[in-house]
């Protein structure tokens, strides 16, 4: 499968390869691998140097190759999953059928899959790719300010910080980044529900929530593990902490190293509602957030975007109005059994939730949908993964689709592998969801057509076109198919 940050390849331009990697080796002779490596599959790749070959004549016209090392790939995908591997000749004996005419393998020509990156990396990235080239993978990228080179002015307690070292270092990384994807949105993620006790503030400040009816430290728990690091609630009622979070969300989008705002922790369980304290006292910890919102909206203004952790939560329209996304981190939605009653209800709650999502927050949308691979479930089933990217596509085009894996609670929750199925290149939305009879989506794209069928659907969904289509699941070209429940597949036209 071919791999790159730019366009993708024709079929011409992968069956040409080899005959341009001359111009490469001219070009960068310091490369360190050339030609075929294995008998049955076209895996190149070249760590280029240069900036004199035009990579358009190996398929990639985004690209001209800068004098930085910029590592482009022409390679197959080494997935951990046998599920998703195939060679070129694979699929030349499959575009051969009853001595008709060889197809080539149809290439879209505009964008890939919309896949978001919360916080963690790539598992099974190719080898020689730099961090960055990794991040641009993705159509939406969010983290700590660190992770963009933006440092808090006050090192020793960052939540009294008013601003940022380092923004022309995240400014740099931000116009790079864009290089290499022209669509990418990069935000940053402010602690506003609880932090670090190590460095945010100081033990005995007012910013912090205590429980008065404890003695010596009484500040709440939060998380309650962060690498041998359990956080501290933060009292985001308070109306001076509300400002100083606006004022470093204005800080964080003028430095021009982000796009926006992320903030965790919106569907809180704890600390949602109307709630007497120990003091007897009423507190709306709702009303709060949404007055710490309505300042950061204010002070970020309205081009900015700013997008909150819903799980597959539908929050207040008051709420939902002043964001651009939610951010819906579904937690588990298949239970233990993918085609039990739970499965089709937890489905059924994530769609609704992105529908509405899409109703009602502001534009430009920025909804992601993140499922797991859940602990009993065998990590190559893709299904789940298709099924997630499907919804999105079919629901949310201007959305994005992410699938992480199972590494247990308290570690790096948001590592994901990447996909051969990530790279389609749909090209652009042409056209309105459309909710068949029986009861799956599809969506037509400038290069194909997205069908998703539910898990709360029970059967397969079966689709007919008037000429032959690519299946990207399957790897097959057909007139027909079929789709099982919490599946979801791409039809792509032929060139």
């Amino acid at each position: 499968m071919t791999e790159t940050l730019g366009d993708k390849p024709t079929a011409d331009a992968l069956q040409g390869t080899q005959r341009h990697l001359e111009c490469s080796k001219q070009a960068a002779p310091d490369a360190q691998s050339w030609g075929n490596k294995g008998s049955d599959s076209n895996q190149l790749w070249l760590q280029a140097k240069t900036n004199s070959c035009n990579l358009q004549s190996m398929g990639f016209p985004s690209f001209q190759v800068s004098d930085q090392s910029l590592t482009f790939f022409t390679a197959e995908r080494q997935d951990v999953n046998a599920a998703e591997r195939t060679t070129h000749d694979t699929n030349a004996k499959a575009d051969k059928q009853d001595g008709a005419p060889k197809r080539a393998q149809p290439q879209a020509l505009d964008q890939a899959i919309p896949v978001g990156r919360p916080w963690d990396k790539i598992t099974n990235e190719l080898p020689g790719v730099s961090d960055l080239e990794s991040m641009a993978r993705h159509s939406i990228v969010f983290g700590s300010t660190n992770m963009f080179h933006l440092r808090w002015n006050n090192q020793e307690w960052h939540g009294l910080s008013t601003g940022f070292d380092g923004e022309a270092e995240s400014r740099q990384m931000h116009t790079d980044l864009q290089h290499l994807n022209k669509n990418i949105k990069v935000l940053a993620e402010l602690r506003y529900r609880d932090a670090s006790p190590k460095d945010y503030l100081p033990e005995n400040h007012p910013w912090w929530m205590r429980d008065p009816s404890k003695s010596g430290d009484n500040r709440v728990d939060g998380y309650p593990d962060q690498h041998n690091n359990p956080y501290k609630m933060l009292d985001f009622t308070n109306p001076a902490f509300q400002d100083r979070i606006a004022a470093q969300a204005k800080a964080a989008v003028q430095s021009g190293g982000v796009d926006g705002i992320m903030f965790d922790w919106f569907n809180d369980g704890r600390f949602m509602g109307k709630h007497v304290d120990a003091q007897g006292k009423l507190v709306d910890y709702d009303a709060a957030r949404l007055q710490l919102l309505q300042k950061v909206r204010r002070a970020i203004g309205d081009d900015k975007l700013i997008l909150i952790n819903t799980n597959d939560v539908q929050m207040p329209q008051s709420v939902t109005n002043l964001v651009n996304g939610y951010y819906m981190e579904c937690t588990n939605p298949d239970g233990k059994n993918p085609d039990g009653t739970k499965a089709r209800q937890d489905w059924r709650r994530i769609e609704n939730t992105l529908d509405y999502a899409e109703k009602n927050t502001r534009s430009p949308h920025i909804n992601i949908v993140q499922t797991w691979f859940d602990e009993n479930q065998d990590a190559n089933d893709l299904s789940k993964m298709r099924a997630t990217v499907g919804l999105v596509l079919t629901h949310a085009p201007d959305g994005y689709a992410l699938i992480a894996e199972n590494n247990g609670p308290h570690m790096e929750e948001h590592r994901h592998r990447w996909f051969d199925f990530y790279n389609t290149k749909l090209g652009k939305v042409d056209g309105e969801m459309l909710r068949r009879p029986d009861g799956s989506t599809t969506r037509e794209y400038e290069n194909g057509t997205v069908l998703y069928n539910p898990a709360y659907n029970g059967e397969p969904a079966r689709i007919d076109f008037p000429e032959p289509r690519y299946s990207v699941k399957d790897k097959v070209w057909s007139k027909t198919f079929e789709v099982k429940p919490r599946d979801a597949d791409i039809f792509l036209r032929a060139d």
